[in-house]
């Protein structure tokens, strides 16, 4: 067998899972679990081209926005927006049109 096929052929879900955080989130996500270890190589792939901390960051934005592809995460890496979480615990977050309870009161 050819080195890329079998290499294809050795992927189980337990080795894609020992490989990324975010495919656990890939290999549920689907009807059969196979279909979510051929998009897991495209997290891998990111990987190697993204500092970890900003594939991590975009990983934790795609699974709270319901995202469930390595292309989601993608997106999230090459729109160029802060990846870091700017809310606050209430929700509400730093804007200088936000006035506050102390405001109405």
């Amino acid at each position: 067998m050819p080195p890329a096929r079998s290499a294809v052929a050795n992927r189980t879900p337990d080795w894609v899972r020992n490989q990324a955080a975010y495919v656990e989130q890939l290999l549920t996500g689907r009807d059969h679990i196979q279909q979510g270890v051929r998009f897991c190589p495209g997290i891998l792939r990111l990987a190697t081209r993204y500092p970890a901390e900003q594939l991590e960051a975009a990983c934790v934005r795609a699974l709270a926005a319901g995202g469930s592809s390595s292309g989601f995460v993608e997106q999230f890496l090459k729109s160029g927006r802060p990846l870091a979480d700017t809310a606050t615990e209430d929700g509400i977050g730093h804007h200088g049109n936000v006035r506050g309870a102390d405001y109405y009161h």
